[in-house]
């Protein structure tokens, strides 16, 4: 074993550190260095395969998973199991679940010809997984048993009987439509795995569990008790982030963002508006906070009774949430009023695209800014000007109707979406009888409201191309 082997070993091992720590470009280059200095080895291309894994490059994951394996074999290695199940989780994250479970059970029968018992109980959890999302029920009756024998020998695990109770909650919530009494079996299966997770400290599935006792206590109607179990997941997501680093940081912000949605639907439901503007206000000040610095040094929330008090008579403000989400909750605030709208895409999607109910917001806005740019200069009206008008302003009118000042704070594809340019039931733009601005959110709204400025400052006329792909900078910022 040469001093070039102990290098690219070292190497090796120091790129899964770096991932560990998000430090995923400086990861690559070890994986790397190490295959040049020792050529292609099954460790360190699994170890860049996480890399792409973690930058979300599934197909290049997926590469390097293959190639791993294919030498693992080729060296004559005999624990297989890691590389196997890379290659089944990967077909797992792009949906191909029949895919992933043609490896996992590769990985399964590797397990067991070695003798390698203790990798047992997770693939088997893996495959009850997969079989759960193509929802073949019979198969998850088969692999349960085969689950709980090996939980009864000493391959008892701790994490994975977490983690079955909560896949078995989430498969009696699924089937609660045609059977009343999978409401109690689910909530049952996910309090079981709170349980063990409390008793054990395992504080990541005790999040899960409490979310999909949200998800369950929502589909029966009773959102102010989900509303509940949602804030107490949020509450472990938070605290998790905080501590977190690399990919599992980012997991966990995407947790708390999208429970921070399902929160938002409760609070609608229960007339909360108060809350519904600080559930919305605290996911995109985390989410802004994160993307800006990755400290939480920008998530103070401002109260909606003190962000009234900063309004003027002629202002109002539109806040937006959940737009990736079939029910889009919009937002007025005025000095007087807080006006929560919940509206169904379906109300947009009739009118612009009767022939295809698979059409989403993301199209409606992406198709408005091509024609805009298409008919250039024009007294043509844009169809898609209307019906965003009274798909995204009309509902608000009661608050903001006489209002001549407004500032639009978009969420998600909103974002892309130039509100000046839709026409209102006049037949006027928005533009010509409105002064408009946008934040990001009501922090950045009231930061800048509270910011000094000099008598005798100057303007700026200021143009950017932003570049969000850390692994491009340079080709988009060519691009750009």
């Amino acid at each position: 074993f040469g001093a070039t082997d102990n290098a690219a070993a070292i190497l090796s091992s120091m790129s899964i550190s770096l991932i560990s720590l998000g430090r995923y470009d400086e990861a690559e280059a070890a994986c790397f260095k190490s295959i040049e200095l020792q050529g292609p080895n099954s460790t360190a291309l699994n170890n860049l395969g996480m890399v792409y894994l973690s930058w979300g490059q599934y197909d290049k994951a997926l590469e390097q998973f293959e190639a791993s394996l294919d030498i693992g074999k080729k060296t004559g290695k005999k624990d297989l199991v890691a590389y196997i199940n890379n290659i089944a989780n990967i077909y797992e994250l792009m949906g191909d679940d029949e895919k992933a479970l043609e490896y996992y059970f590769k990985s399964y029968e590797n397990a067991k010809s070695i003798g390698a018992d203790s990798y047992l109980l997770t693939i088997v959890v893996n495959i009850v997984r997969s079989y759960s999302a193509l929802g073949r029920y019979s198969e998850i009756t088969k692999w349960s048993g085969i689950y709980y024998d090996l939980q009864s020998t000493d391959l008892f695990s701790i994490e994975a009987l977490g983690e079955f109770d909560i896949i078995m909650g989430n498969i009696f919530r699924r089937g609660m439509r045609s059977d009343s009494t999978r409401v109690d079996r689910s909530i049952e299966a996910f309090s079981r795995s709170i349980n063990t997770s409390r008793e054990f400290g395992l504080k990541e599935t005790e999040g899960r569990a409490l979310s999909g006792i949200g998800l369950t206590l929502m589909r029966i109607g009773e959102f102010g008790q989900a509303a509940d179990s949602l804030r107490k997941a949020i509450s472990i997501w938070e605290d998790l982030r905080r501590t977190a680093t690399g990919s599992t940081r980012r997991d966990y912000l995407s947790k708390v963002i999208i429970s921070y949605q399902d929160l938002v639907l409760c609070l609608v439901s229960v007339g909360d508006n108060n809350g519904v503007v600080e559930a919305i206000e605290q996911s995109k000040a985390r989410l802004l906070g994160e993307y800006l610095t990755g400290i939480d040094s920008i998530t103070t929330v401002t109260s909606t009774e003190h962000i009234q008090t900063k309004l003027s008579p002629d202002e109002a403000l539109i806040l937006y949430g959940n737009a990736d989400l079939y029910e889009l909750v919009q937002v007025a605030i005025t000095q007087d009023t807080v006006l929560v709208i919940e509206s169904s895409l379906s109300d947009l999607i009739s009118k612009l695209y009767p022939d295809n109910e698979n059409a989403t917001l993301e199209l409606a806005v992406k198709s408005h800014r091509n024609f805009l740019k298409n008919i250039g200069p024009s007294n043509r009206t844009i169809p898609s000007s209307m019906e965003l008008y009274n798909y995204l302003i009309e509902p608000l009118e009661a608050a903001i109707g006489t209002k001549q000042n407004w500032t639009i704070l978009p969420d998600g594809i909103l974002g892309y979406l130039p509100f000046e340019t839709l026409i209102d039931g006049d037949g006027k733009y928005v533009v010509e009888s409105h002064h408009l601005r946008y934040s990001q959110s009501l922090f950045v709204w009231n930061f800048i409201k509270d910011r000094p400025y000099e008598k005798h400052k100057k303007t700026l006329l200021a143009l950017g191309g932003a570049t969000y792909r850390p692994q491009s900078y340079e080709v988009d910022m060519i691009k750009n």
